[in-house]
């Protein structure tokens, strides 16, 4: 099977499940919009017999109003930044325009990393501090990008290369990744850098290809690093670049223009 098959059958996939994840997140959307609007109608009630409460009781249900007031804004927040991970999901492999706007490219690095890194560390048994160390440059320009799209190949980037050292992550306070950013004449450029294992030659020839996986190095490098070159070669007209070997830091930087052209 050629490589734009397995890409027409990781689109088909990523569609589906998509659409599987639309319809409960419009669930949890719609009831999370309902529980902010309860709590307004909570709050006008405090309002209406705070006076007629114990000043103890009243600061509590104060405090509890403030905290749902929170919650059901992270909800709806977070719900909307995955539904724009399911439109991204279906853009993928497709010939969908992306959906660019000018944004803040350095705010949407640090992000996308310590979004990364957050689900990393969920996903491993063992408590851990060491989230990736940023070096972003003060003088990059606002971008003209599908904010959605780039910071999910940031977020690949990351959890690639913080899989790729996992161990070390574990037992160390210094960050072995470094996420950077920078410009230079007509492009800006976001770079990955980690400390694992390196790469070995047979997995280099083969990390873009969908579905490649291996137990050994750089683990389920393959899918993510495949989504990372549609995104930013087919929605952002720029290029990947992958350097380093065995025992040596792998360095993964892409490059795209600051404002593309329509």
């Amino acid at each position: 099977m050629s490589a734009d098959e397995k890409l027409d059958q990781l689109s088909q996939l990523t569609a589906g499940i998509a659409h599987e994840i639309r319809n409960p997140l419009q669930f949890i959307v719609s009831h999370a919009e309902v529980v902010s609007e309860l709590g307004e109608e909570l709050a006008n009630v405090l309002l209406e017999y705070r006076d007629r409460l114990p000043d103890a009781a009243s600061d509590d249900l104060v405090s509890l109003h403030d905290e749902l007031k929170t919650a059901s804004t992270q909800i709806v927040r977070h719900a909307s930044r995955l539904d724009g991970i399911v439109e991204s999901m279906l853009a993928t492999g497709t010939n969908k325009v992306a959906r660019r706007q000018l944004v803040d490219l350095n705010e949407l690095v640090a992000e996308s990393a310590d979004l990364a890194y957050r689900s990393f560390a969920a996903s491993v048994d063992a408590s851990i501090e060491a989230p990736p160390a940023l070096e972003l440059a003060e003088d990059v320009p606002p971008v003209m990008v599908d904010p959605v799209r780039l910071s999910q190949a940031v977020i690949n980037l990351v959890s690639n290369a913080l899989q790729a050292c996992a161990e070390l992550v574990r037992r160390t306070v210094e960050s072995p990744v470094v996420v950077a950013t920078g410009s230079e004449g007509g492009n800006c450029w976001v770079r990955v850098t980690d400390q694992g294992h390196g790469l070995t030659d047979a997995v280099r020839e083969r990390m873009f290809e969908p579905f490649f996986t291996t137990k050994s190095g750089r683990e389920h490098a393959g899918l993510g690093l495949a989504q990372v070159r549609d995104i930013v070669s087919h929605d952002h007209a720029g290029t990947i670049e992958v350097t380093g070997g065995v025992g040596e830091a792998t360095v993964v930087t892409i490059t795209f223009p600051i404002q593309l052209e329509h």
